[in-house]
């Protein structure tokens, strides 16, 4: 699943650039607020595109899955 794994490494990059501006929150300049609340809706975007690609991925082995079996129905018979 390389789509998968590239969108969490970009999730990790993401998070920890926030996570070192929010070490710096008493003296966070509005730059960096704004850049803070820019890379949480690219977390949040970043996240909902990995949760879509797991239901996708579970949804199309399950289809693979019971063609297979439909398959093994045929041929017993």
């Amino acid at each position: 699943m390389t789509t998968g794994s590239s969108t969490l490494e970009k999730i990790r990059r993401i998070a920890e650039r926030r996570q070192a501006l929010w070490s710096k929150a008493p003296g966070l300049t509005a730059a960096e607020k704004a850049e803070i609340g820019r890379l949480t809706s690219e977390l949040e975007s970043l996240w909902e595109q990995h949760r879509v690609a797991l239901a996708e991925g579970r949804w199309a082995a399950g289809r693979h899955a019971g063609s297979a079996a439909s398959a093994r129905k045929s041929t017993a018979a």
